[in-house]
């Protein structure tokens, strides 16, 4: 069981809850707890709890792929975060209205935040900014001393999220250059690349089918995450398993089929693991 506990001087208050609390804050008065209630990578609410009478409600309708750190403003009018939603790959620095859970992003841009706080008046916030640079680079066999630079650009993140070959020689990785975390596909000879995946949420580990013809890939698009087959060009998306898919591989051969593995807590963390399969055509 997961569970809010309040150490008093007389002993422990216990606040059972359905989920996973996690980054709980005080109010400045002492009188509620917020914590962030839900599954990493799925839909995360905010939630107060009354401590007095132990009533539990959630705070607004927004929902959060990821809720690192939560922070009171001292007249308790509101709450700052950092938290990922479902549009952005990056956890960002939030402001929420309380009570009325009204939500908007304080930053956009390609970094990460994290562990935010509030100095006493809240006039002035700390928090740590983390931000990824990954370039791809081709090294010919046995002639390290030719390796090359195929991408470059800062914040980019080139393949820190999967990356592929196709039979033909090409590219296809995950990458932040659109902004959001998409993938791509590079041609290597002509230095030439293209957007695969565009508007749908986060994109990323892709893999290329042994035929050359497909992209297999995890998203978070529609209702569930789970792994997603597109043509090569980007075109034609369908989803061919609806799980919180931690890796996937991809068989070769006429009867190829693909495996994902999933966290069977669903929480995205280690620990047991249950397995889905399927066909790359679906």
């Amino acid at each position: 069981m997961n569970a809010l506990i309040v150490a008093t001087h007389n002993g422990s208050e216990l606040f059972a809850t359905p989920g996973r609390p996690t980054a709980p804050s005080w109010s400045p008065d002492g009188k509620v707890l917020v914590c962030a209630l839900g599954r990493i990578a799925e839909r995360i609410a905010l939630v107060e709890v009354q401590v007095q009478s132990g009533a539990e409600r959630e705070i607004g309708a927004w929902r959060w792929s990821n809720l690192d750190s939560i922070a009171w403003l001292p007249d308790g009018s509101g709450l700052m975060l950092t938290a990922r939603d479902q549009s952005s790959q990056q956890t960002q620095v939030w402001y929420v209205a309380y009570p009325s859970g009204e939500a908007h992003r304080v930053t956009n841009d390609l970094n990460e935040y994290q562990g935010l706080s509030l100095n006493a008046d809240a006039k002035a916030m700390v928090v740590v900014q983390t931000a990824r640079d990954a370039d791809l680079w081709v090294v010919p066999s046995g002639k390290p001393a030719e390796a090359r630079a195929v991408t470059a650009g800062a914040d980019r993140a080139d393949g820190a999220y999967g990356i592929s070959w196709t039979p033909d020689g090409k590219l296809v990785y995950g990458s932040n250059a659109s902004g959001n975390r998409d993938i791509w596909l590079l041609d290597i000879a002509r230095g030439t690349r293209n957007q695969l995946t565009a508007d749908a949420r986060q994109n990323y580990y892709p893999q290329v089918t042994p035929d050359g013809r497909s992209v297999l890939f995890l998203s978070d698009r529609g209702d569930k995450p789970g792994i997603w087959r597109m043509d090569i060009d980007g075109s034609n998306p369908r989803h061919l398993i609806a799980a919180q898919v931690l890796r996937f591989a991809c068989s070769a051969g006429s009867g190829s089929s693909i495996r994902g593995w999933a966290d069977s807590r669903g929480t995205g963390a280690s620990g047991p693991c249950r397995s889905a399969a399927a066909r790359p055509d679906g």
